[in-house]
């Protein structure tokens, strides 16, 4: 039963995506600082309103997926 139970949390430790705040993403949109990354945000929140990526908060902060960062980024390109 404990075997069970100690794979079942290795499990869903390996699931969980790890975040990333403002502070650690607009490096890589090579920005100046959050406020730049939370303008762009909203300029693109504008024209894809329904895009997750953009829209992902935990409490009142954006946070980031590894994967939301590279959607957000062929966003970019369309913008």
């Amino acid at each position: 039963l404990e075997a069970t139970r100690q794979k079942s949390r290795s499990i869903v430790m390996n699931d969980i995506e790890e975040l990333y705040t403002m502070t650690e993403i607009y490096p890589v949109f090579k920005l100046k600082n959050e406020r730049s990354l939370k303008r762009l945000i909203n300029k693109l929140k504008l024209k894809h309103p329904k895009a997750k990526c953009l829209n992902r908060k935990v409490g009142s902060k954006y946070m980031m997926t590894a994967d939301d960062i590279e959607e957000m980024k062929t966003l970019c390109l369309n913008l």
